[in-house]
């Protein structure tokens, strides 16, 4: 089921990190919540890029950490 307080993007070409709503900041793929959540059954949506993950936020419900001026390129990728 899809939560926008806890989902995964690809972000454009970007393979190195995926965006995650709960952590309102970019995941490295090993990350243990990302990988205990791709083991649920969930795939992470594909996107273009970050306009479009904002319009997504504004338009779908803000996930927690996330404001309209927030940009996902200023967060810090975690590992």
């Amino acid at each position: 089921m899809y939560m926008i307080n806890n989902w995964y993007w690809i972000v454009g070409s970007n393979t190195a990190s995926v965006y995650s709503s709960a952590r309102a900041s970019y995941v490295a793929p090993t990350n243990t919540a990302y990988k205990s959540w791709l083991a649920s059954g969930k795939k992470p949506t594909k996107i273009n890029d970050e306009t479009d993950l904002q319009w997504v936020f504004q338009n779908g419900g803000n996930p927690a950490g996330w404001t309209a001026t927030s940009s996902a390129s200023a967060a810090t990728p975690l590992a």
